[in-house]
């Protein structure tokens, strides 16, 4: 084989499975085996293939037995390297502290990790009198029984909503802790 200098050479497979991966979007992010296939002009097989082994390695995941998929956590923990190399927690820590001595509360920057928050900064107000938040930075809360928790369900799309509630266990720490899935839809 004789290279080029400035000759790109792909992996074919390689790059199939990434059009599989970018037919997700904010728009359309459940998607059927048909959809994929229309989306990437593979034929359905080829799509099955690809999506069964991007399944396999939890690129993908099924949200039901009909047939349909989402991103799966793989590409949510790969998103997370690209995030946490934009140093976002030193960008927003400035405006995170003039909100919380402005409000003279708690700040939390928060992310959704699976089924739990996970803190990437917290900050409390210069003037704040009562501090018994035990949150800390670096560390996970669950869902149903926290503010950010709450509010980080609240945003997603039913589907994903609905998948993760499912998978919660609701345990109870205090006497107003959610423990009733309903309650928690609402």
């Amino acid at each position: 084989m004789h290279f080029q200098k400035n000759e790109v050479y792909t992996v074919k497979s390689v790059e199939k499975a990434l059009e599989v991966l970018k037919s997700f979007s904010l728009s359309s992010p459940i998607l059927s085996l048909t959809e994929i296939s229309k989306i990437t002009n593979l034929n359905k097989a080829t799509a099955l293939r690809i999506v069964r082994t991007l399944k396999k390695h939890n690129f993908l995941e099924s949200l039901s037995r009909d047939g349909r998929y989402t991103i799966g956590v793989e590409v949510y923990k790969l998103g997370n390297v690209f995030f946490y190399n934009l140093d976002i927690e030193k960008k927003a820590h400035p405006y995170l502290t003039k909100l919380a001595n402005e409000i003279k509360k708690t700040i939390h920057l928060c992310i959704l990790d699976g089924d739990k928050a996970l803190y990437l900064d917290k900050i409390e107000s210069d003037e704040q009198a009562v501090r018994i938040m035990i949150s800390k930075k670096g560390s996970y809360a669950p869902l149903h029984c926290t503010g950010v928790g709450k509010i980080l369900l609240a945003y997603q799309t039913d589907e994903k909503k609905k998948a993760i509630l499912n998978s919660l266990r609701l345990e109870r720490f205090t006497k107003n802790t959610i423990t009733n899935i309903d309650a928690l839809s609402k």
